[in-house]
């Protein structure tokens, strides 16, 4: 029988909910990647934190999939109407690896004019994706790239970037 899964959660601070939600983000981060690396996928998740640290965890249905900007609006306006801090976002995506300096086709996904997931096989990389943001402007993404080989499923160590964009960009934006 496979060992349960020991997940820590850092303590939440609610008179310094910045360096708080951080913490968890990270300690997210980490997490999603270990239960990926255990059960060879992941579920996708959005984690809600107020500045109290009483959040909420939404499990991503596979009907909210077929429409994904409008699953965006509805995260805007959740974190609108619950007066969230910070969003945390988990989930297996497409992504793409630029390929130099002047990558035309980078520059057309940083424009919105291709979506990762449109590209040919070719060029994209299946990925897990945790994305955290607040309300004070912290972003930060990492990107762990799934590998797969016959049978077997890991993970690349997690790229972190300070910022994005496309549907999920700047969900605390009016």
């Amino acid at each position: 029988m496979d060992e349960p899964l020991r997940v820590r959660v850092p303590e939440w601070n609610k008179f310094a909910p910045s360096p708080s939600f951080k913490a968890y983000a990270e300690s997210l981060q980490e997490q999603a990647r270990a239960v990926f690396l255990k059960d060879k996928f992941h579920a996708e998740f959005v984690f809600l934190m107020p500045e109290d640290g009483d959040g909420a965890l939404i499990q991503v249905k596979a009907s909210d999939h077929n429409d994904r900007d409008r699953f965006a609006e509805w995260l805007r306006q959740v974190i609108k109407a619950r007066d969230v801090f910070g969003v945390v976002h988990i989930c297996e995506a497409w992504f793409y690896m630029r390929r130099g300096e002047k990558d035309h086709l980078l520059k057309q996904i940083l424009l919105n004019e291709i979506a990762p997931s449109e590209l040919r096989a070719e060029d994209k990389r299946e990925a897990l994706s945790v994305m955290a943001q607040a309300r004070d402007g912290y972003a930060r993404t990492w990107i762990s790239e799934i590998l797969r080989k016959g049978k077997g499923v890991s993970l690349d160590a997690a790229t972190g970037f300070d910022s994005f964009s496309g549907r999920f960009g700047n969900l605390f934006a009016d």
